[in-house]
């Protein structure tokens, strides 16, 4: 279910999230949302949050903020996965290679 409306606190929470994250330079959010410039969106939905965070009817940035930070922290996991699987498989050719190299 939707927020009706959000608290300064979590617009706050939003801020400080965007503040820290890593942003890719574009974005496709679903079929219909293209967002060429993330990171300068993002700022400007935040600008735009703090004025209508307490109004029902205008909760449209709010909510493009929570599905795009949704959006990058998916990426990111799936990021981390394609990382730690790399390093996985490094490790498992490492060990091959030492048990190798023992039985000579």
């Amino acid at each position: 279910m939707d927020k009706n409306v959000y608290t300064i606190e979590e617009v706050d929470e939003l801020k400080a999230w965007a503040e820290q994250a890593e942003f890719p330079a574009e974005m496709q959010l679903d079929k219909a949302v293209y967002i060429p410039d993330v990171k300068e969106t993002v700022h400007r939905l935040i600008m735009q949050a703090y004025v209508c965070h307490e109004n029902p009817r205008l909760q449209g940035c709010l909510r493009l903020l929570e599905r795009i930070k949704a959006g990058v922290e998916e990426e990111k996991k799936k990021l981390d996965a394609a990382k730690n699987a790399g390093f996985l498989s490094y490790l498992q050719k490492k060990i091959r290679n030492l048990h190798s190299n023992n039985k000579d």
